[in-house]
C-alpha cells in the first residue's frame, strides 16, 4: 500500500520552516523555505493562531518534494503542540515529544498517524482542498495498521505505541461522530486492559524503553480524560464494562505523578484541575455508570450524588501557587479552570443525578460564567476546558447565558483549536431542540466532547 501511494515509510528528523519571502497569500507554487530561526523570532503558539495560520496557508503541499512534506508535517505536528488538541499547555513543557522522536523511527504506525492527522488539520484549518489529496496518501495506511496491531497480541511496546495512535486519530477524526468514536475508544481500552497495571518498565540502559515507559504514561493520563468525558458527556457512555475496571481507568494518579511537567503542586496538567478533583471524577462516573445500567436505586444514586457533592465543597476551595513553573497569566488560567470543572461537575451532578430542572441552576450557571469571565481564553491551549463549558451549557436556557458560552467556545475555536466547533454545534442542536419542545436526548448530541 505504501508503494503503491507513493508513501515513503522512514522517519525524518524535525527542521525548522519558515515562509519564504516570495510567498503569496494564496500559496501559488511556492514552497516554503527553511530558516534557522521561526518566524518572528519567537514560538508561534505565543503569537496569535490568526497569524500563524495565514504564514502556514502559504504552503503549497503539492509543491514539496516528498522529503519537504514529511519534514514540514513532522514540524507542524511538533509546532502546534499535537495539533493544540494534547492536554498541555505549553509546548516546551510537553513531555511527550522526546518519546514520540525516539519511537518514530522504529514503529512506523505512529508516524503514519501523524502525518495523517497533521494532513487533516490542515486541510480543515486552511480551507485548501489539496491538502486532503496529501491525507488520502495516509489515511488507509493509518486505519489499516490499527486495526491489524489492535487485533494481533502484541508486547508492550507495540500497544503503547498503538494506543498513542489510537487516541491522537481518535481526537482528530472522531469527534463529531459517536459510533466511530466508540468503536475506537473500545479499541483503546482493549489494549489498556492487556497493561492496565504495568509499572516500572523503564530501564536506564535501554532509552527506548524510558521513552515506552513516558509514553505510556501520559497516553494513561490521556486515556482517563476520554473515557471520563465520554461517561459523563456521551448517552450510551463509554467502553469499559464494569464499575471495579472503570475506576482503575479513570485513576491517572500512578501515571501523571511519575512524567515530569504533568503534575506541580497537587495540579494535574493534563486534566486542568486539582489532583483532589479526580476521584471526585471517578466516583460521579461510577455513579452515573452503574445508573445506565440500573446497578442501584434512585434513594442510593441521590445518596452518593449529596456525598459528592459535599466533598466537592473542599476541593472547590483549593487555590494553587506555580512559583517556579508559571507566571502569573498561567497560574490565574490554571486557578480559573479548576474551578470550572468544579462548578461544572456540580451542575452535572445536580442535572443528571438530582434530576434538578434547569430553570433552578440559573443562579449556579450565573456563578459559572462569572468565573469564565475570568478566564484567559486566548492562552488556552487545552482540550479539557470544553467539557465545563459544554456542561454549562447544557443548563443554559437563557439567550444571555447561551451567548456568553458561544462566545468562550468561539475564543477557543480562534486560537486553534478547531474541535471545540464540535462541542459549540452540539450546544447549537441541544438548544434548538428544548426551544421547540423536543426531547433533547433525541437529537444528534451523543458525541465525545473533548
Amino acid at each position: 500500500m505504501c508503494i503503491k501511494r507513493g508513501v515513503l515509510c522512514e522517519y525524518n528528523s524535525f527542521q525548522v520552516f519558515g515562509a519564504s519571502s516570495s510567498a503569496g497569500e494564496g500559496g501559488g507554487g511556492d514552497v516554503v523555505r527553511l530558516e534557522e530561526k521561526p518566524v518572528g523570532n519567537r514560538l508561534w503558539w505565543f503569537g496569535p493562531y490568526s497569524d500563524w495560520l495565514r504564514v502556514v496557508k502559504m504552503v503549497n503541499p503539492l509543491a514539496l518534494s516528498q522529503e519537504e512534506l514529511f519534514s514540514f508535517l513532522n514540524k507542524f505536528f511538533v509546532e502546534s503542540n499535537c495539533l493544540l488538541n494534547f492536554p498541555f499547555v505549553r509546548s516546551d513543557r510537553n513531555p511527550i515529544m522526546d518519546p514520540i522522536k525516539m519511537l518514530g523511527p522504529k514503529y512506523p504506525v505512529i508516524q503514519n498517524v501523524i502525518y495523517t492527522v497533521v494532513s487533516n488539520a490542515l486541510e480543515t484549518q486552511c480551507k485548501d482542498s489539496r491538502w486532503r489529496e496529501v491525507k488520502d496518501q495516509f489515511m488507509d495506511v493509518s486505519y489499516g495498521s490499527l486495526v491489524r496491531l489492535i487485533s494481533e497480541e502484541n508486547g508492550f511496546e507495540e500497544d503503547v505505541c498503538t494506543l498513542f495512535g489510537v487516541l491522537l486519530l481518535l481526537s482528530e477524526r472522531s469527534t463529531g461522530y459517536a459510533p466511530l468514536w466508540r468503536t475506537h475508544l473500545r479499541g483503546a481500552s482493549g489494549l489498556l486492559e492487556r497493561h492496565i497495571d504495568k509499572t516500572g518498565y523503564s530501564n536506564p540502559e535501554y532509552p527506548i524503553a524510558q521513552a515506552v515507559e513516558t509514553l505510556y504514561c501520559v497516553v494513561r493520563t490521556w486515556f482517563s480524560i476520554v473515557e471520563t468525558a465520554a461517561v459523563l458527556t456521551t448517552t450510551k457512555g463509554g467502553s469499559v464494562s464494569s464499575p471495579d475496571t472503570l475506576i482503575k481507568a479513570l485513576d491517572d494518579t500512578p501515571f501523571v505523578t511519575r512524567v515530569p511537567g504533568l503534575y506541580f503542586n497537587g495540579f494535574n496538567i493534563a486534566k486542568g484541575y486539582g489532583q483532589d478533583l479526580v476521584p471526585l471524577f471517578s466516583r460521579t462516573a461510577v455513579l452515573v455508570f452503574q445508573q445506565k445500567n440500573n446497578l442501584l436505586t434512585h434513594p442510593e444514586a441521590v445518596k452518593s450524588a449529596k456525598d459528592i457533592l459535599s466533598d466537592l465543597e473542599t476541593v472547590n476551595k483549593q487555590v494553587f501557587t506555580f512559583p517556579d513553573q508559571f507566571d502569573d497569566t498561567w497560574t490565574k488560567l490554571l486557578n480559573c479552570s479548576h474551578l470550572l470543572f468544579c462548578q461544572s461537575l456540580r451542575l452535572s451532578l445536580l442535572r443528571n443525578i438530582l434530576q434538578k430542572d434547569p430553570k433552578d441552576l440559573k443562579d449556579l450557571l450565573k456563578e459559572f460564567l462569572d468565573v469564565a469571565e475570568t478566564m484567559p481564553f486566548a492562552y488556552c491551549v487545552s482540550i479539557g476546558i470544553h467539557w465545563p463549558l459544554f456542561t454549562a451549557g447544557l443548563c443554559a436556557l437563557q439567550i444571555e447565558h447561551r451567548a456568553k458560552i458561544e462566545e468562550f467556545l468561539q475564543s477557543i475555536i480562534g486560537r486553534g483549536i478547531h474541535v471545540a466547533r464540535v462541542s459549540l454545534h452540539r450546544l447549537h442542536l441541544w438548544w434548538e431542540s428544548l426551544d421547540f419542545d423536543q426531547d433533547p436526548l433525541q437529537t444528534d448530541v451523543d458525541s465525545i466532547v473533548l
